[in-house]
């Protein structure tokens, strides 16, 4: 065989260098320490609080202190446009206490990604279980949003049994109301007595109501009595003492029946009695019937409701009005209208009503009323509101003239042809975005006058 041909020292060098560039790849590739690099590059980025802006004005249980106390997997801002989500907490009556409404809705990049909870409360729930049981869903909801941001190496899921038992038992009494002892019916009794004077007035005033509801989703009955007094007395210049009332009292009724997803069928009844408006006794029915634009189950964020009503009604008179009558049937028909909406960029309601006797349409009433409140842009709010009447039909004004006490004290209903109220203003808010921080220390209520004279 003939002899190899000597290999190139040149060669065999570039041949060393391109197996060593190889080897060291290779290893660099596979090595542990690559490989947790590569685990690392693949990693969730460092988690971050979720930015969230509360909107829960409109309800009584609203206690952003006790929410930004408990819940501090979130940053709470005060404006919207600082936030990943907005929530908005309503609430409506519920058979036994009352149904919140939680709306998430994301922002910004997270556009589109909203969610929707809902928690019950019952009539038996003190106000401190109330707001815990807010609480607990508010958070639930935050839950996978805080997911997103990273963090749910550090959330924890905490089981009560005790507490799960309970609410298990109050759903169940409310999907099932034949096993419900008081078979949906809630009773509330309220008293209030206010007295307060000086050396020369006193004021005198009582209040009372008793109300009995039974709330399904096919039927609602709601009964109501109210009472009130209203006494002041001024002593005069002479010495004398003067003393104005107001007494009132009144008994009413709603009951509804629901046809479908959008139609009602219901009656409203009562009676009542009035110094102010010169009624004795009244008492009055009327049937109604409404209509809703959106389902029902949407009421707490947009309702357009559409209502025609014809009633009639029977009143005594404590004194004979301007068109002789001491006692008199009155028959009349109304149609109203009621726009509500809760959405992100703000809140408001519109109504309108006209009403008329069946017998002379001559006697009738137009109002218009509505609130609105705006976000305009970056911490930039207006509302507005008020309402305007047209009167024509104040047929239990008194025949005789109104003393001058009267009229000054405003015991006695005053012959007018339109009222109205407006209100309007702006609030605007700069700084820090963040709202976490809770400082009870001197509250406004225990600090007292600023000045002693």
């Amino acid at each position: 065989m003939p002899g190899r041909e000597p290999e190139n020292p040149t060669t065999r060098l570039f041949r060393q260098i391109l197996l060593s560039c190889l080897l060291s790849g290779l290893f660099a590739v596979f090595s542990p320490n690559h490989l947790i690099g590569q685990e690392a590059d693949v990693s969730s980025p460092a988690p971050q609080l979720l930015n969230v802006f509360l909107d829960c004005h409109l309800i009584i249980s609203c206690d952003t202190d006790h929410f930004r106390r408990e819940i501090t997997f979130v940053n709470w801002v005060r404006r919207r446009e600082d936030a990943h989500l907005h929530l908005i907490l309503t609430w409506t009556r519920s058979g036994a206490g009352n149904e919140y409404q939680f709306d998430n809705i994301g922002l910004g990049e997270w556009t589109g990604v909203d969610s929707h909870l809902t928690w019950t409360s019952s009539s038996v729930n003190t106000q401190g279980e109330v707001i815990n049981g807010i609480t607990r869903t508010m958070a639930l909801g935050f839950v996978p949003y805080a997911q997103r941001l990273g963090l749910a190496e550090q959330l924890r899921v905490q089981f009560d049994p005790a507490d799960a038992i309970q609410k298990a038992r109050q759903v169940q009494n409310i999907q099932n109301p034949e096993d419900d002892p008081w078979d949906f019916w809630v009773f509330r009794i309220n008293a209030r007595a206010d007295l307060n004077g000086q050396d020369k007035r006193k004021v005198r005033n009582l209040n009372g109501t008793v109300s009995a509801n039974r709330v399904t989703e096919a039927f609602k009955l709601e009964l109501s009595f109210n009472g009130s007094l209203n006494e002041t007395e001024n002593q005069l210049s002479s010495g004398d003492w003067f003393t104005s009332d107001r007494k009132s009292w009144g008994a009413t009724g709603v009951v509804v029946r629901s046809l479908t997803g959008h139609w009602s069928l219901g009656a409203q009844f009562g009676a009542n009695s009035s110094s102010v408006a010169n009624r004795r006794a009244g008492f009055r029915a009327a049937p109604a019937l409404e209509w809703n634009l959106f389902p029902y189950s949407e009421s707490t964020r947009q309702q357009l409701i559409f209502m025609y009503q014809v009633g009639g009604s029977w009143v005594d008179w404590w004194e004979e009005t301007i068109f002789e009558e001491d006692a008199e049937w009155v028959f009349d028909h109304r149609f109203r209208t009621d726009l509500n909406f809760r959405q992100p960029w703000g809140s408001g309601g519109t109504a309108f009503q006209i009403a008329s006797l069946l017998d002379d349409v001559s006697k009738w009433e137009m109002s218009l009323e509505g609130s609105v409140n705006i976000r305009l842009f970056r911490g930039f709010s207006f509302n507005v509101g008020g309402n305007y009447r047209i009167i024509r039909n104040q047929i239990g004004l008194r025949r005789r003239n109104l003393t001058d006490e009267e009229i000054l004290t405003a015991r006695r209903q005053l012959a007018t042809d339109s009222s109205y109220r407006l209100n309007f203003g702006i609030t605007f808010d700069f700084g820090s975005v963040f709202n976490n921080v809770v400082n009870t220390r001197f509250p406004q209520d225990v600090r007292g006058p600023l000045f002693f004279f």
